[in-house]
């Protein structure tokens, strides 16, 4: 799951669960290009919400992300957020 091209992933609406969460948190984390992600209603539960998030802090390009509508605990919404939040912050100030 290298795909150093990907730039958009939309899975809106798909019964991914916490299994494709975790496929999905290896890819978020060797693709350094993606910059949008939407899981919006993928069955994600705690599990898969976590793996996300701890993903979403080592990568730095994700600046668009939804994931409404799955089962997530409060803080690794809380950190998928801040993630996001300072992704889009630190790609603005980039030189």
């Amino acid at each position: 799951m290298q795909n150093q091209r990907m730039k958009y992933l939309y899975l809106r609406n798909n019964n991914i669960g916490d299994q494709g969460a975790e496929s999905l948190s290896k890819l978020i984390l060797h693709n350094k290009s993606m910059i949008e992600l939407d899981l919006y209603n993928c069955q994600i539960r705690e599990n898969g919400g976590s793996l996300i998030g701890n993903a979403l802090r080592q990568n730095f390009c994700i600046e668009k992300f939804s994931i409404g509508e799955n089962t997530i605990h409060r803080k690794d919404i809380d950190t998928i957020q801040q993630s996001v939040v300072f992704n889009t912050n630190y790609n603005s100030t980039k030189f």
